[in-house]
Formats: structure tokens, C-alpha cells, sequence
């Protein structure tokens, strides 16, 4: 166990990123699992630097149910789409902040008594809150910090990358990323009751505000006489289907030059907006940025945050990539050959190939797992409640969980035959698999296989349903085609109609 901690450190390297969180955060190591007290040593010691101190939590916030609007995702219509080009908002939330002075030192209590026409000159959220121009507030500054922190890390990564300085690298890497995650946590600290600075009107100020500019934006792509439409969009990304006006036997260097078109009259648009809708004017400074991020050949998708698609640029390089958003076609708790075969499936089908030859792979899988031996077309899975779901019998209580049942009968029916079988505990790592023709075990799992394990028959066409059909159909529905049968089974089912 302790061997595959670290070398799960190693790689995702946690522990560098803990320590320099807590490093940039002024905080003690055990606060890196906590968001708010992360963000409130950030504020703190910045704060002190101005000598500057805050009263303690407020209690009256209990009485606060605390919930506010959350963020805005465009509602797509499943399918398949070409020529599309993702716009992100650079840092959305906070930018946000940043743009409209939101802190809790600038923001105006009594906005019933109106202070634009009291004469105090205030940027206006799309909650109602505001905030006033006449001075800096302190969480601007702390972001404007971090920002610039964040820049100068990145462009220290890029010279080491220049001298080919792999440790430089890594260094500034995990510098330049613990202020993104700063950044983005800080939002959503006010929206914290445990936060000592607790304050529903600027988060939900917050995401008021991000969801007016991800809605005006989509709106105003729609209505500009360009032919292009939103295919989908989330918090602070819009998708745009330029397939209606590339130039054709051209479409990669046509889309990238409509895009960089639209991109100017995009982001001029935010400048409207922050003006008409946020009360600012020409000489107050504000961050709304959409940057193009992606130019999509293709993009499958089937619901709101799930879709994949067929990169060939990305970020100013061209590429040739499947990127995967959302889509749980290659779950953990499958087995590998059915997550490479279903990533198959789906570059496949993003890089338009005919649905015939699709059909043929599919059908040709599932006469090949069916072939397989029980270790490799097994369901893996960490598995809990062993105690909670054995009877006393050594059996599964009712309401067991499949792999949970799986387990327990293991170790009650082949355990007790096998003495060098190893047994299942709590938070074991198994594999399990449907049981064919047994009217009392229907499922069975395992470590390592064992020749006791014979005598459970795996149901093939229960995991086949499992593991490809339910997936197959996932991604065949937003394309309106109809899974592939087995033509020998059809014939051979309407013979006994």
C-alpha cells in the first residue's frame, strides 16, 4: 500500500502541490484540505502587509440558508457537429471580480437608497449588489497579485523550457498552478459560511454576473448575420458551428480566420455589456477576454457537459487529437479491453467513418469477448461493506450490491474449497462478473482466478449488455443510428416466433 502511495506521488506529485499551497497561503500543512482556510490565510497575510485586521466570523450567518444562483449551462441539441470552435472567458470568475471592484471594503450596504443617484459612482452586479469606484478594494488587489504571480511563473516556465531545464520547469509548473487554484477558490470562499468573510451578495454577485456575460455573448453570436450557431456551452466556454460558412477543400485555415473575426466583435461586445449592464464606462479598466481555445473538425454531443470531439488546433498549434469531456464511456470500473474498444468506437465515429464499417467492429468485439478468458472481460472494482451486507449465514443479506454480493459469495463458496485463495476484505480490489445458469449465485467475484471459479459459468450476453450495449447506445442516439445485431442470432430467434 505504501509503495503505491508513492508512486502515485511521484506522478501526480500532491505532496509538492500541498506544500507549496500552504507555502503561498501562509497556512499550517493540515489546512491544504480545506478551501476556505486556505483562501482566508491567503487574505489574512495579505492583509496584514497593510496593516490591516478583520473582525472574526460572523454568527448571524447560521440563520443564512446560504444558497444562491449558480452558473449557467447552454442546453445543446445532441449530435454530431463539424467545424466548431471553442471561445473561453480568461478566468471568468475572477475576472469578475477584478472588473467590477467586488470586495467586502467597496461594496454598498443600503442599495435601496440608490448610491448612483446619491452621487457615489459604484459598478452595478447582475444581483443588484454594488461597489464603489472611488477606491481600490483589497480583493481586487490580492487577485491583481496573483495574477501577475502567475504570468511571471509561466514565463519563467517557458525560458527554462528554452534551456531545456526539465527541474526549472517543473518548479515554476507547480508555481504558476498554485496561484490558477488560488484564483479560482477565492470566489467561492464568500459563498463559505464557515468563511470568516462570509458574503452571499458578492459570490452570487459572482455567478450572477458570469452567467449575464456567457448568455449575452451566445446571444450575440446568434444574432449577428454570420450564419453560425451555438452547439453548446457551460460557465465560461461557448462552442460555435462554423460548418455553414467555411470555405470549402479550405475549412481549417477558413474556420480559423471566421474565428478570428468573430473573436474581435465578441470581445468588443463585453465592452458594451460592461458599460450598459455593469455601469462602467470607457475610462474604468475591466478583464472580460474571450481567447479562442479550440478548433473542432468534429464534436459529438450527447448532453449538457458530455461531449467529445476531433481536435486540430489547439491553443495556436495544430494537432490531431480526441479529446473527451464529461462522457463516461471509459469508466474505471471497466475492464481495459472494453475501454480500449469503446475509445475505438468513438475516434471512429468522430473521424467520420462509415457507420457500416462501425457495425462490423462492434459485432466482431463482442464475438472476441466472448472468447476471452474471465480475468480480462471482469468488471474491476474496489469494494466496501463486506461486514455490512454478510448474514449470518456467511451469505448476502437483501439489498446487497452486485460486486458487494460478489464478494461475499466468493469467500463463502469458493474460500471454504480453495485454501490458497486469497480472501476478500473491505477495500480489496476485485474483479466480478454476471453468473449464467445458477439459480442461487448470480454474480461472482475474485482476486486471482482460481479453477474453483469453473463452477460459476459467466453470463456473456449479461456483460455484454453491461459493458458495450448501454455504451453503444449512449453514443449511437445523438446520431439517430441503431445499434448492430448479430445477424445469426436475429435469424436464429425468429425461427422459435
Amino acid at each position: 500500500m505504501l509503495l503505491k502511495l508513492y508512486n502515485t506521488d511521484q506522478k501526480k506529485k500532491f505532496i509538492d502541490l500541498a506544500r507549496q499551497l500552504t507555502s503561498d497561503a501562509n497556512v499550517p500543512l493540515e489546512d491544504v484540505w480545506y478551501n476556505t482556510r486556505i483562501v482566508e490565510g491567503l487574505i489574512l497575510s495579505k492583509l496584514k502587509e497593510d496593516n490591516i485586521v478583520i473582525p472574526d466570523a460572523n454568527k448571524d450567518t447560521e440563520k443564512d440558508e446560504g444558497h444562491y444562483s449558480g452558473a449557467y449551462v447552454i442546453e445543446p441539441i445532441p449530435g454530431l457537429y463539424r467545424w466548431n470552435v471553442s471561445f473561453d472567458l480568461t478566468s471568468l470568475y475572477p475576472s469578475i471580480m477584478r472588473s467590477l471592484n467586488m470586495s467586502p471594503d467597496t461594496i454598498i450596504d443600503d442599495v435601496n437608497n440608490n448610491p448612483i443617484m446619491g452621487g457615489i459612482d459604484c459598478f452595478t452586479a447582475s444581483n443588484g449588489s454594488m461597489y464603489r469606484k472611488d477606491k481600490k478594494g483589497f480583493l481586487p488587489k490580492i487577485l491583481d497579485y496573483l495574477f501577475s504571480k502567475r504570468l511571471e511563473y509561466k514565463s519563467k516556465m517557458k525560458e527554462c523550457a528554452d534551456n531545456n531545464d526539465d527541474i526549472g520547469i517543473a518548479h515554476y509548473w507547480m508555481r504558476q498552478y498554485t496561484m490558477k487554484i488560488l484564483l479560482n477558490s477565492i470566489y467561492g470562499y464568500f459563498g463559505a459560511k464557515t468563511s470568516r468573510m462570509y458574503d452571499k451578495r458578492i459570490a452570487e454577485g459572482v455567478t450572477t454576473t458570469g452567467v449575464t456575460v456567457i448568455k449575452n455573448s451566445a446571444n450575440f453570436v446568434e444574432n449577428m448575420k454570420l450564419d453560425a450557431n451555438i452547439s453548446a456551452g457551460d460557465t465560461d466556454s461557448i462552442f460555435i458551428d462554423l460548418s455553414k460558412v467555411v470555405t470549402k477543400d479550405n475549412e481549417k485555415n477558413s474556420c480559423l480566420h471566421i474565428a478570428d473575426d468573430l473573436l474581435i466583435k465578441i470581445n468588443d461586445n463585453l465592452t458594451d455589456l460592461f458599460i450598459n449592464k455593469f455601469n462602467g464606462t470607457e475610462n474604468d479598466i475591466h478583464y472580460f477576454e474571450f481567447k479562442m481555445e479550440k478548433l473542432c473538425k468534429t464534436i459529438l454531443i450527447l448532453k449538457k457537459k458530455k461531449y467529445a470531439y476531433h481536435l486540430i488546433w489547439d491553443e495556436g498549434y495544430d494537432v490531431d487529437k480526441i479529446g473527451v469531456t464529461g462522457i463516461e464511456v471509459v469508466r474505471s470500473d471497466t475492464p481495459q479491453v472494453c475501454k480500449d474498444f469503446m475509445k475505438t468506437v468513438l475516434e471512429y465515429i468522430l473521424r467520420d467513418t462509415d457507420k457500416e464499417k462501425i457495425d462490423k467492429f462492434i459485432l466482431q468485439f463482442k464475438d472476441t469477448y466472448k472468447k476471452m478468458s474471465i480475468e480480462k472481460k471482469s468488471i474491476p472494482v474496489g469494494i466496501h461493506g463486506i461486514k455490512k451486507y454478510t448474514g449470518k449465514n456467511g451469505m448476502p443479506i437483501k439489498g446487497s450490491p452486485a460486486h458487494v454480493k460478489a464478494g461475499i459469495f466468493y469467500n463463502k463458496l469458493v474460500l471454504s474449497k480453495c485454501s490458497h485463495a486469497e480472501p476478500i476484505f473491505d477495500d480489496s480490489k476485485i474483479k466480478w462478473y454476471y453468473v449464467k445458469g445458477n439459480p442461487k449465485v448470480d454474480v461472482m467475484g475474485f482476486i486471482n482466478y482460481v479453477d474453483e471459479l469453473d463452477n460459476y459459468q459467466i453470463d456473456n450476453e449479461k456483460m455484454i449488455k453491461r459493458l458495450i450495449d448501454g455504451k453503444i447506445d449512449l453514443l449511437y442516439s445523438p446520431l439517430n443510428w441503431i445499434a448492430p445485431i448479430d445477424k445469426s442470432k436475429q435469424i436464429s430467434n425468429d425461427l422459435f416466433c
